[in-house]
């Protein structure tokens, strides 16, 4: 009998170890991508579509928007939002030149720049964040506005 409750201890303490690992292995394989790549967050800049489907961003990874901050700033908008330029109802705003932000959970997350006329000159990204989790409404998805050093993560771009 003891031989059992031994065993059934040395189980239950193997599969919360396992666990363990896999959530740390997560938290520490996150990326951070630089929209724009070495161009950054530009009017007249690189196509961010095309830029977006380069790439293979994750739920947990973040994206830094490097940018003049006299003439630019980042928005977090709705998708119906995103389609129409409409700035008046932002999820995030994130201005000053630099910002890093992390995606949450897996979904789409579109971001625009938020001065008049910058989105619908091409000034806009949709982000798809993949993951493990079920099917996630697309309007209710979060970000993080991280005040971090950028360079603290591998960058992508």
């Amino acid at each position: 009998m003891d031989s059992i409750k031994y065993g059934r201890r040395v189980s239950a303490l193997f599969i919360s170890l396992v666990s363990v690992l896999l959530a740390a292995t997560q938290c520490c394989n996150a990326a951070q991508y630089k929209v724009g790549g070495d161009r950054g967050w530009v009017l007249g800049g690189p196509n961010y579509a095309a830029w977006a489907r380069q790439h293979q961003i994750r739920a947990g990874d973040t994206l830094l928007f490097q940018y003049p901050p006299e003439t630019h700033y980042v928005m977090q908008v709705s998708q119906q939002d995103f389609k129409a330029c409409v700035t008046s109802r932002p999820v995030l705003t994130a201005t000053g030149g630099s910002n890093v932000i992390r995606l949450s959970r897996p979904g789409t997350y579109w971001f625009i720049c938020g001065v008049a006329g910058h989105c619908s000159a091409g000034m806009k990204v949709a982000i798809q964040a993949t993951g493990s989790a079920a099917t996630i409404d697309e309007l209710s998805q979060t970000s993080e506005y991280i005040n971090a050093n950028p360079t603290q993560f591998p960058e992508h771009s």
